[in-house]
């Protein structure tokens, strides 16, 4: 399955488990994008999806079992949502996944992201249970937004959690940190907080609270910062599930956001075309 959407000099590409029914050149191609982003970034992340060593086979092998959103400004990448998907005996787990940007096209694409991650997981396998690995606010906001019963959350009992989420805790542990986070990541678990210490700062990831990007509401940046210690280079580890009912709103969610980026991106050309006007005319002149 493949979607993509246009918003002016804005693209998106939206694939699931292309490693599945992609041809060599085509998979080689994105593979080769999600390493330019990271490559572009002020400080690369350490993740197996992100390895440039990977052969032909093993690009295969782990695009295989994903969803993942490209996103493209006049044709050239800028930033990506990879969705990790575990099969397991709970059920279908899509990991929210690893997102990157290396700029900021001033509209919001990461809820346009995972809106439509989410949206063709639903599509593709029915109810799911959701993960969210982060220690960003904003992230955080998003996903809590997006998702139903998400546990830990400032929406939720945040005494007890939800039956079978530490189940799942455990299962994202094995199946994915374990397997895609650098050997040496030091991983710890807190099951009964939903935490996860690392050495995040070798993998690329900020743990400065005050210059991570913020939340629209004050809610969550108040949640963060008691539930997430960021001294110890703390993560929260977010449990949540895809209905039927979390399918129509996201639909529902991905159509206005649609609507706003459409109406930004345009904004955005006009501003980049009458900039590269006043440009020539300097030029000119001198």
């Amino acid at each position: 399955m493949k979607r993509e959407f246009k918003f002016n000099n804005i693209s998106s590409c939206h694939y699931i488990n292309p490693g599945k029914n992609m041809n060599d050149l085509e998979l080689t191609k994105i593979h080769k994008d999600l390493v330019s982003v990271n490559n572009s970034a002020a400080k690369k992340v350490d993740n197996l999806f992100l390895n440039e060593e990977l052969t032909l086979e093993q690009k295969r092998k782990h695009l295989s079992k994903c969803i993942l959103t490209l996103l493209y400004q006049n044709q050239r990448v800028f930033g990506f949502l990879i969705s990790p998907i575990i099969s397991s005996k709970k059920g279908v787990i899509l990991h929210a996944g690893l997102i990157m940007m290396n700029k900021n096209p001033g509209a919001d694409f990461m809820a346009f992201t995972g809106l439509n991650n989410f949206s063709m997981a639903y599509e593709e396998y029915g109810n799911v249970y959701v993960t969210n690995i982060s220690s960003t606010p904003s992230i955080i906001e998003v996903f809590s937004n997006q998702i139903s019963k998400v546990w830990p959350s400032p929406k939720m009992n945040t005494k007890v959690s939800p039956p079978h989420y530490r189940d799942i805790l455990h299962i994202l542990k094995m199946e994915y940190m374990d397997k895609y986070f650098p050997v040496d990541a030091d991983i710890e678990i807190d099951d009964r907080r939903f935490t996860m210490t690392s050495n995040s700062k070798e993998m690329g990831f900020s743990t400065n609270f005050y210059k991570l990007s913020r939340a629209t509401n004050y809610l969550y940046q108040s949640f963060c910062q008691v539930w997430i210690n960021y001294d110890d280079s703390e993560d929260i580890i977010q449990v949540g599930r895809i209905t039927l009912r979390t399918f129509l709103y996201q639909k529902i969610l991905l159509r206005i956001l649609s609507y706003k980026l459409n109406k930004a991106s345009k904004k955005l050309s006009v501003e980049s075309e009458e900039r590269r006007e006043r440009e020539l005319k300097t030029k000119k002149a001198v």
